[in-house]
């Protein structure tokens, strides 16, 4: 007990109590600013907290380096004042004194001050650590306008309703994705969460978005109820939620409600533009919408079938409302794929997207869809590669969020021979859509063009994983064990599509009959195979008449193949080489 009253003496010998005082004031004020500086900048929920915890951890540390200095500060200095005293006389004791008193003054004082700046210094690294040092919780930081609608759930008493809710999933990411402040994944990667056992944050992580957007749909005649919620996902809490009883003539209200509501709680800058965009009813006409919705259920399925089935639905919504311009997108989108995956003539095709588009932009100039498709049928038809570039950039400033157009933009970029800002336009693509096959394999295919084999290898090998099936994966990989002398493995791989390069890989290990046997069965395909299939051989002078051909017929691949590809170098000493590429418009 002694022993304690002699501490608690000491404690107010020390001035203790005022360091604590002090302290504790100085603690509230940071405390306001902190939380001050959160609201306003909008940073984690989680900073005040940290501030808390930092403040706690420091208030025993600068009561300790009081105590201890305070005790060093009196003793040395009150000795000291003693030994002068005793040889100056009654007057001297008594400034003596005086001058230890001040003294200790400056001490414990020094020692709150050194303590706090010690602390605050501590504080600093810290806090400058956990969030610009740990990339997790900058990203998290960077994350907090992302959002991810997943596939609304059909609760209607009709299954075929089906598409009717993933069109609403899909127009609503369209809304969102007209603004720019907010990071919005795209339609293919949500998709692949229907009827997912994952919860939202496995989702969330693996889509790197910081929200998620999930809700229902039942459809009753001329009765909708939708609802929709909005989650964050790291602490599961629901951030937003409303249901919808109404029309079915409201829906797209009901859509602009629910992306203008986003925008508002996840707090994204919504420009009067974007505004007018998202409000601004597509159609009218309920009958085009529920024809769209239709065309865009198997225009998602990227087949030959799908795509054919889908210009049918576009084209009857058109007739039900001739002005409604996403429906003429949609048909510029799907006359523009059909040579890709359903090989019809390029001549058949494009010039029917080119009206397509530019019949949109007639109806509504702000569709960056619309620039999109157009530029990339110039690019892919019309070869005008020294004007394209802005309508790509005029689609990416009206729908920046738009997957597809920093995909198409990267793959002109790469055309081109400007492989690193292809790179980063095509990581943007990614982050928008990140489990889209199509857009990790292009990425895949840039580092093989920038004859990195082995990171290429790694990549096509990551997409094989998640989709065993995916032939362009497969043809990359085959493409890349070319190059590294790999042919046993290249043989494995090109044989997935019986590729044309696999005549490169037999003829290198010594089986000519099956390369034989290759280069016979490629005429019956593609000029991109049997061009492939000929340089394998070795044989030039066919390589260039099958080049000729596909410069006749307008061929798309001739942008990528043989300019940039390593499995051409062989042809490009040829003078035909050069001149054909000044026809094309690619200067080398």
């Amino acid at each position: 007990m002694s022993r304690f009253i002699q501490l608690v003496r000491e404690i107010h010998r020390r001035s203790i109590w005022q360091v604590l005082g002090i302290y504790l004031f100085a603690s509230w004020i940071v405390f306001q600013v902190v939380q001050t500086f959160t609201e306003g900048l909008g940073l984690p929920e989680w900073i005040p907290g940290l501030a808390s915890v930092l403040l706690l951890i420091g208030l025993p540390i600068v009561l300790a380096t009081a105590f201890v200095q305070e005790g060093v500060g009196r003793s040395a200095p009150e000795h000291s004042s003693k030994v002068e005293a005793s040889d100056a006389g009654p007057a001297s004791m008594s400034e003596a004194s005086e001058a230890a008193g001040v003294r200790g003054m400056f001490t414990w004082r020094k020692a709150l001050v050194g303590g706090a700046l010690a602390f605050g210094l501590w504080g600093v690294i810290a806090t400058g650590w956990l969030i610009f040092g740990d990339r997790a919780v900058a990203e998290s930081i960077e994350g907090r306008k992302s959002v991810a609608v997943l596939p609304f759930v059909n609760m209607s008493a009709d299954p075929e309703n089906e598409y009717f809710s993933d069109g609403i999933t899909e127009t609503i990411i369209a809304h969102l994705s007209r603004i720019a402040d907010l990071k919005v994944i795209s339609r293919t990667s949500v998709m692949q969460y229907k009827d997912t056992d994952k919860n939202v944050r496995q989702i969330a992580e693996e889509l790197e978005v910081a929200t998620i957007l999930e809700g229902s749909v039942q459809r009753s005649g001329d009765r909708l109820q939708i609802t929709a919620q909005l989650i964050d996902a790291e602490s599961d809490d629901h951030m937003w939620a409303e249901q919808y009883n109404r029309e079915l003539t409201d829906i797209f209200s009901i859509q602009s409600e629910v992306a203008e509501e986003i925008a508002a709680v996840l707090k994204a800058t919504l420009t009067a533009a974007e505004r007018e965009q998202i409000e601004r009813p597509p159609t009218l006409n309920i009958d085009a919408y529920n024809l769209y919705l239709l065309g865009r259920s198997w225009w998602n399925k990227r087949t030959a079938d799908g795509l054919e089935r889908a210009i049918e639905y576009f084209d009857q919504a058109v007739e039900q409302d001739p002005n409604y311009a996403l429906a003429h997108v949609a048909l510029a989108e799907t006359y523009a794929l059909l040579p890709w995956y359903a090989e019809w003539p390029p001549a058949e095709t494009y010039p029917r997207a080119t009206a397509a588009a530019l019949r949109a932009l007639e109806i509504d100039d702000r569709l960056g869809e619309a620039h999109n498709t157009l530029a990339a049928v110039r690019t892919w038809y019309d070869w005008d590669l020294s004007s394209v570039e802005q309508g790509y950039r005029e689609a990416l400033a009206l729908s920046p969020n738009y997957s597809t157009a920093h995909h198409w933009y990267g793959q002109f970029l790469g055309y081109v021979g400007r492989l690193d800002e292809a790179m980063a336009e095509l990581e943007l693509a990614r982050e928008l859509d990140p489990l889209s096959s199509i857009i990790n394999t292009n990425l895949a295919d840039l580092y093989y063009l920038q004859r990195r084999y082995d990171e290429a290898i790694e990549r096509y090998e990551t997409i094989l994983e998640l989709e065993p099936g995916f032939g362009s994966a497969y043809w990359g990989l085959g493409k890349a064990y070319l190059q590294k002398g790999m042919f046993e493995e290249a043989v494995e791989a090109l044989r997935f599509e019986d590729s044309g390069e696999l005549t490169a890989a037999y003829t290198a290990l010594g089986r000519d009959s099956e390369a034989a046997a290759v280069l016979e069965a490629s005429r019956d395909r593609s000029l991109r195979n049997q061009l492939a299939a000929h340089v394998g051989v070795g044989d030039v002078d066919g390589a260039f008449a099958i080049l000729e051909r596909a410069y006749e017929e307008r061929a798309s691949f001739l942008l990528e193949e043989p300019n940039n590809d390593p499995y051409y170098d062989g042809l490009r000493s040829d003078a035909r080489y050069t001149e054909l590429m000044q026809r094309i418009g690619l200067q080398r």
